[in-house]
């Protein structure tokens, strides 16, 4: 069974680029780095090495709560305090 299989249909049809980063710095400290690879992987459709690699860019990179505001806004109505609980 593949990732695309079991992702829930909020996740299943995709991201926009323009959230692609923001997500990465949100969810990093949810999620293991193997884990979220997978899932980003899965949802974008992008190489896991290369999400790997933009989940370490985004890391290490501060993060204002205004670059990431929206994009919180998005994935709280879609459930982000529920992943975040599961902690």
């Amino acid at each position: 069974m593949s990732m695309q299989d079991v992702l829930p249909p909020t996740l299943s049809g995709g991201m926009p680029d323009t959230a692609y980063q923001a997500v990465l710095a949100l969810l990093h400290e949810h999620f293991s780095d193997r884990n979220l690879t997978a899932v980003m992987a899965a949802v974008t459709g992008r190489n896991a090495a290369s999400v790997f690699h933009d989940i370490h860019a985004c890391a290490s990179s501060k993060w204002e709560p205004s670059a990431t505001g929206a994009v919180r806004r998005l994935l709280e109505q879609h459930g982000l305090q529920a992943v975040c609980a599961e902690d």
